[in-house]
């Protein structure tokens, strides 16, 4: 939403859906989040700068000028969470293997705690 309030393209992703935990790159470490999406940044706004990546998604963390920091993953995403999602909204939507591939990865681990601490830092940070 902001990357195209501020003037970027988002549309639907032709390669499909993100689903379940994925291992992005962010600020040169490796993560492990849950997603859950198919919209992509495609067209990056004046002024962002990519800081996050996945082999799916190349725009997954943009920074806007110091001031703005998103994410496409969902760090809120508890694995509770992504298989109500697989459930009761991903059947008939998101195709069979993508579901049963991330119903596998139920059990791994996350990085939400290292990404809400990233986070925090960049709400804390001290601007001009």
């Amino acid at each position: 939403i902001i990357a195209q309030a501020l003037g970027g393209k988002v549309e639907k992703f032709a390669g499909g859906w993100s689903v379940g935990r994925t291992e992005y790159t962010i600020d040169g470490e490796t993560l492990a989040l849950n997603a859950w999406h198919q919209d992509q940044v495609t067209q990056l706004p004046e002024g962002a700068k990519v800081v996050g990546a996945s082999d799916f998604c190349a725009n997954a963390a943009l920074l806007y000028d110091d001031q703005i920091w998103t994410i496409q993953p969902h760090p809120e995403f508890t694995q509770d969470f992504i298989d109500g999602l697989i459930r009761t909204r991903g059947k008939g939507v998101v195709p069979d293997h993508q579901l049963q591939a991330a119903s596998a990865l139920l059990d791994a681990p996350t990085d939400n705690a290292k990404i809400a601490d990233h986070i925090a830092d960049f709400l804390k940070k001290e601007r001009l």
